[in-house]
């Protein structure tokens, strides 16, 4: 069990992009900064998920059905995505 992962699997998060293009299997994003970031297929298909609705053990548990990988390992990549994602300023996160 990933002690993060617990504390945030019930916040919602949501696209905070200014702009997204697919090209192929990657997702180029921008943020208000005019920055660039490119979301392979994994991160695309995380994003995509980034609704506004759905929490993050949704999400989690909606992709552990696309991607076959030991739970507690995928835990552990689902918090360093969003941990990325927030630090290029294109995912918030908020409670509900």
């Amino acid at each position: 069990m990933n002690v993060a992962y617990e504390k945030i699997k019930k916040l919602v998060p949501y696209q905070i992009c200014t702009k997204q293009r697919e090209n192929y299997n990657i997702l180029i994003v921008s943020n208000d900064e005019n920055e660039i970031i490119y979301l392979n297929e994994t991160s695309m298909d995380f994003y995509r998920f980034c609704d506004g609705e759905k929490n993050i053990g949704d999400i989690f548990y909606l992709m552990l059905n696309i991607y076959d990988v030991p739970e507690d390992d995928f835990q552990s990549d689902i918090v360093s995505l969003i941990r990325d994602m927030q630090w290029n300023h294109i995912l918030g996160l908020k409670e509900v």
